[in-house]
C-alpha cells in the first residue's frame, strides 16, 4: 500500500498498521459485480492491466465519465483503499487540498452535479425551507448535458434528501436510475427506473453490492460506440455504517483516534463551542466504536471501485475514462468535541479527491493545489466538450495536464445556513494556503494558523499582529457571502 502524507486515520501507531497488514487489504474487486449484486464474500485481486502507454487524447466527445461519491467520508482515510490507490490514484492525481462549499450532503451534492455553490443553486439545508430535493431545480444538470450530447447516462445509490424511493419519479437527464434519498445498508428501497423495488436483510441484499452489481450492468451493457457517465453514490461510510457481514470486526484492533482537538475546545472559541461538555467515557467508547465501523464499511466500497474498473478495462474502456473519487464532506470523530459534520473545521469541509484521466493525468501525482467539488461538473463537461451552464466552479482539466502551473483559484469559500435548530450559526469562511478564517452571522469570528495550529486550537482573531490579515479576511467575506451572512 501506498503511503499517503496526509493520512492521519491510521496516525495512532504501528498498531493500527498492523491491523492493516493483517486484515490482508490487498486490491479487490468485489463479487457484487454478479448480475443480482450478490457478493460471495471472497477477496478477489484488483484487475490487472498493461503499463499505460503514451497516445494521443480522445476527442473531447468520446471520453466516459463516472464519479464514485462516497457519503460523509473523511480526507484522511483513503488508507483503508487500497483498489481506489492503485486504481485511481497511483494512475492518476490526488488532490491533497480538495474542499467543498457547503460540507452538509444534500447541497454537496447538488454542488458536484451542477457545479454551483448554495448560493447559486438556492440548496442550503437537507430539507426545506432552502433545501433538500424539493428545493433543487433539477432541470439542468451535468447528466443532462451529457445525455444531450448522446452519453448514456447512469446513477446508483443515494440521490438527495427528499427523493421519494418509494415513487416513480425519476428526473430528467438519467438513462438508468435506482437511487433513494439517505443512507441505508439492509431493508431499504430503490427507485430502480421509476419501479420501487425493495431489498431485505439477507447478506446479498447489503447495499453497497447491489449498487456495484448495477453500475458492473450498466456499464458492460452501454453499447461499445456510445460513452457513457455513471455517477456511483452507495451509502459507505454514512451512519448507521453497518459493514458488510464480511467485513464486520475487520478494524477491531485499530488504535484509538487522539488527536490534540479531541475533546477540546480551543482558546478564544465562541460561546456555543465553549458550552459543549467534556465527552463522557459512553461517548468516546462510541465515537471509537463508529470510526472502526465507518472504516469497515469503506472496505465494501473499495471492492466496489474494484467492480467498476474491471468493467471499464474489460470494455475497453479504461483508458478513455476521466474517473473521479470523491466525498460529499467530511466528519468530526470528537475533534472540538463535536461528532458530524456542517461546521468549518478542516474535518468537516475536506474531502478525499483523487483523479484518474489516462491522457491528461500525471500519474501517481501529488497535488497540493486547491479544488472542490464546484470544480467535478465543469470538469467532466470540459472532457466531454459540452457547455454546463452558470456554473462557479472550473475545470480542473489544466490542473491534470500542467502538474506545475498555477491553480485554478487561491483561495477556498465555504458558506451554510443551517436549519434554526442546529446550535451553530449560518456562517462564511474563507480557507487560503495557510490560515482558516470563520465569520459568522452574529459577529464571531475565529482565524487559525494552519501552519502552526493545524489542528484549529487557538483562535487569532484577537490577536494585534493579525489585524491586519483580519481586515483583509472580513472584506473577502462581505464579497463572496452576501447570503449566509445578511440573509
Amino acid at each position: 500500500m501506498r503511503g499517503w502524507p496526509n493520512s492521519r486515520f491510521l496516525h495512532a501507531g504501528p498498531l493500527a498498521l498492523l491491523a492493516v497488514a493483517l486484515l490482508g487489504l490487498a486490491p479487490a474487486a468485489s463479487s457484487a459485480a454478479s448480475s443480482a449484486g450478490a457478493s460471495s464474500g471472497a477477496a478477489q485481486p484488483a484487475v490487472s492491466e498493461p503499463s499505460p502507454q503514451p497516445q494521443a487524447p480522445p476527442a473531447p466527445s468520446d471520453p466516459n465519465v463516472v464519479f464514485i461519491v462516497s457519503d460523509d467520508q473523511r480526507w484522511d482515510t483513503l488508507d483503508a483503499m487500497p483498489n481506489v490507490l492503485s486504481q485511481i490514484a497511483t494512475p492518476g492525481v490526488t488532490f491533497e487540498n480538495a474542499f467543498v462549499s457547503n460540507p452538509l450532503c444534500c447541497p454537496s451534492r447538488v454542488s458536484i452535479l451542477t457545479g454551483q455553490t448554495s448560493a447559486t443553486s438556492g440548496v442550503w439545508r437537507n430539507a426545506p425551507p432552502g433545501g433538500g430535493f424539493e428545493s433543487f431545480d433539477d432541470s439542468t444538470t451535468i447528466a443532462t448535458e451529457l445525455q444531450g450530447a448522446g452519453y448514456r447516462t447512469g446513477l446508483f445509490g443515494k440521490y438527495l434528501q427528499g427523493y421519494a424511493p418509494d415513487g416513480t419519479y425519476v428526473p430528467p437527464g438519467w438513462s438508468a436510475w435506482a437511487a433513494r434519498d439517505r443512507a441505508a445498508y439492509f431493508d431499504y428501497t430503490l427507485n430502480v427506473d421509476g419501479v420501487p423495488t425493495a431489498f431485505g436483510s439477507a447478506s446479498q441484499d447489503y447495499s453497497t453490492d447491489v449498487l456495484a452489481g448495477m453500475a458492473d450492468g450498466f456499464i458492460r451493457s452501454t453499447p461499445s460506440y456510445q460513452p457513457l457517465f455513471l455517477f456511483f453514490s452507495p451509502s459507505a461510510p454514512h451512519l448507521p455504517a453497518t459493514p458488510a457481514p464480511r467485513h464486520d470486526g475487520a478494524f477491531d484492533g485499530i488504535a484509538k483516534y487522539r488527536p490534540s482537538s479531541f475533546d477540546r475546545i480551543g482558546t478564544g472559541s465562541p460561546p456555543w463551542a465553549e458550552a459543549l461538555p467534556p465527552l463522557a467515557w459512553r461517548d468516546r467508547a462510541k465515537l471509537d466504536e463508529l470510526r472502526r465501523d465507518m472504516l469497515e464499511t469503506l472496505l465494501a466500497l473499495d471492492e466496489a471501485v474494484g467492480t467498476i474498473v474491471t468493467a471499464l478495462h474489460d470494455t475497453g474502456r479504461l483508458s478513455e475514462t476521466l474517473l473521479v473519487f470523491t466525498s460529499d464532506n467530511g466528519y468530526l470523530w470528537g475533534e472540538h468535541r463535536r461528532e458530524g459534520k456542517s461546521v468549518a473545521y478542516e474535518e468537516s469541509i475536506r474531502v478525499p479527491l483523487v483523479v484518474r484521466y489516462d491522457p491528461a493525468a500525471t500519474a501517481g501525482a501529488l497535488d497540493d493545489r486547491f479544488a472542490m467539488n464546484i470544480d467535478l461538473a465543469p470538469t467532466a463537461a470540459a472532457a466531454a466538450g459540452v457547455a454546463l451552464p452558470a456554473p462557479d466552479g472550473k475545470s480542473l482539466l489544466p490542473l491534470l495536464q500542467n502538474s506545475e502551473g498555477p491553480g485554478v483559484r487561491s483561495r477556498v469559500v465555504v458558506e451554510q445556513i443551517p436549519h434554526s435548530s442546529f446550535d451553530v450559526p449560518p456562517y462564511c469562511a474563507i480557507r487560503t494556503r495557510r490560515h482558516s478564517y470563520i465569520r459568522y452571522r452574529n459577529g464571531a469570528t475565529e482565524l487559525f494558523d494552519l501552519r502552526r495550529d493545524p489542528y484549529q486550537l487557538r483562535n487569532l482573531t484577537a490577536d494585534q499582529a493579525h489585524r491586519p490579515l483580519v481586515r483583509s479576511l472580513v472584506r473577502g467575506t462581505r464579497s463572496a457571502c452576501e447570503h449566509s451572512l445578511r440573509g
